[in-house]
């Protein structure tokens, strides 16, 4: 076991000197699902029956936020801006040189697809927004909430016998006794979906992987500002291993400056 936790040290040191780019909150896969779930599409184009794929360039700042964003190849002023609206509403892993958070330089895009939208509306259950959603993208900090997010459980469960009967310690871990914590902050969307989850404490063996899993199951009732929903953060540990409580829920996490 000694020998596991030398190499794994090694590993995470050679990797933070090597460094990493940006990584959208829940990977490439996470961006492509929130840009898709959170889409507004206007109506005027989508009438019209106007399609395309908006190319965007953006630098994520130190903290994990998308600033500069620039249109590279753009399709029709109001798909243009509504591709805007979804890229600025992402959020980031920073990119890592010599172990010091930088900016980086990123390239994405936005795919307008009328077919396929037609399958998100059927998802998630809504065409339009409601009235009372904030769409500005903008997440509100814990301080300024008038109702934190509740996560929405069965009839009679907490959220500790939901964990319970829910988190399953993966087979490897188990073998190899990984004793640790995965730690997870997410946004919690206006329609209460969780979007845009960064590994804040990582842990191997397919441990972070059922974190996330766990995370993705849950729908929210969402934060309240006055009478608005609106975004904000959440976060969330989970341990694995024997003898720990199962986790830690922060329903108003406050990352100091990332609004």
């Amino acid at each position: 076991m000694r020998h596991i936790e030398i190499i794994l040290f090694l590993l995470l040191n050679t990797y933070s000197l090597i460094g990493q780019e940006a990584i959208p909150g829940g990977g490439w896969k996470g961006l492509r699902k929130f840009l898709a779930l959170q889409m507004i599409y206007p109506e005027v184009p989508y009438n019209q029956r106007i399609e395309g794929k908006v190319l965007l360039r953006l630098i994520i700042n130190e903290e994990g936020i998308p600033t500069s964003v620039k249109i590279m190849k753009g399709i029709e002023p109001l798909l243009n801006r509504e591709a805007k609206r979804l890229v600025l509403g992402s959020r980031w892993s920073p990119a890592i040189k010599a172990g010091k958070k930088v900016p980086d330089t990123v390239e994405t895009q936005v795919e307008f697809n009328i077919r396929k939208y037609a399958k998100v509306v059927e998802r998630r259950g809504w065409m339009h927004p409601d009235t009372c959603w904030d769409t500005s993208m903008r997440i509100w900090p814990a301080s300024k909430l008038t109702a934190a997010p509740r996560p929405i459980l069965p009839a009679g469960t907490t959220f500790a016998a939901w964990v319970s009967k829910n988190l399953k310690t993966p087979e490897t871990a188990k073998r190899m006794g990984i004793n640790g914590k995965v730690k997870l902050r997410f946004v919690i969307e206006p329609d209460g979906s969780a979007t845009n989850i960064i590994t804040e404490d990582y842990l191997g063996m397919g441990c972070n992987e059922e974190a996330i899993r766990l995370t993705k199951l849950l729908r929210w009732y969402p934060a309240e500002a006055g009478h608005r929903k609106v975004r904000t953060w959440g976060q969330v540990t989970f341990w694995f291993g024997e003898g720990r409580q199962q986790f830690d829920f922060q329903p108003g996490y406050n990352p100091g400056s990332m609004l």
